[in-house]
């Protein structure tokens, strides 16, 4: 880190420029993934239900099972790879903050005004004249570590995805029990398998990845900070 700080502005910007470009790209395959998602739900739904009006009483059963399997595999590896990404641009933070600090940037323009905008408690670190950049780098980069950099809206889309879920499973159960003896037991089994892993992705989604840091977090690791300086 403190040779990092020493570099001049021609090779900040250069890694700025890099590293911005990075951001934006996991940003846009977040996007497509999402896109990608979406997408083929709504063909697997749509071929269901084709072949509901077609054939009711095949595609309340085998068919239900096996859309509904898939549809919460799409939908839980969606939310678990979204976050995924989403960690690696949060650690792409640090970088940002050393590359904007050493190019003197404005704070309405730069990663340490979007961080104190989302998220006002880090405002105590990011806007205090105390502490050097290179120790609001190291502070930032402890949160970042610690998955407490904030959610930047993904945990209403786990949610969203959790509801989605939840209605396509009570319905699929209700519905294929009521026609049980249509389904093997096999599929039964691989439907199991499939709702449980789309559930599962959906829960490691919800507790592997960042979150929003509360005033306890922020206060404690200045402390913590301040203790170790010399």
């Amino acid at each position: 880190m403190g040779e990092t700080l020493y570099m001049d502005k021609d090779d900040a910007r250069a890694l700025l420029t890099s590293t911005q470009q990075l951001r934006t790209h996991w940003s846009g395959v977040i996007t497509t993934h999402l896109t990608v998602a979406l997408t083929m739900n709504a063909a697997l739904w749509t071929y269901f239900l084709n072949g509901y009006f077609e054939s009711p009483d095949i595609a309340s059963g085998p068919y239900l099972l096996v859309v509904s399997g898939l549809s919460s595999i799409l939908f839980g590896l969606w939310r678990l790879n979204a976050r995924h990404i989403d960690h690696q641009i949060a650690s792409l933070y640090t970088d940002l903050l050393l590359y904007e600090g050493k190019l003197a940037a404005p704070s309405t323009r730069s990663t340490s005004g979007y961080l104190s905008t989302a998220l006002p408690r880090l405002r105590s670190i990011l806007q205090c004249d105390q502490f050097s950049l290179e120790n609001k780098v190291e502070l930032i980069s402890d949160l970042v570590r610690g998955k407490k950099i904030g959610q930047r809206g993904h945990r209403i889309l786990d949610f969203f995805a959790l509801a989605i879920l939840v209605v396509i499973t009570i319905p699929s159960v209700a519905r294929v029990v009521s026609s049980i003896r249509r389904c093997s037991w096999d599929l039964w089994f691989l439907w199991l398998i499939a709702n449980g892993l789309g559930f599962l992705f959906l829960l490691l989604a919800l507790t592997r990845y960042q979150k929003n840091p509360n005033d306890h977090d922020v206060e404690e690791l200045i402390t913590r900070f301040k203790k170790s300086s010399p």
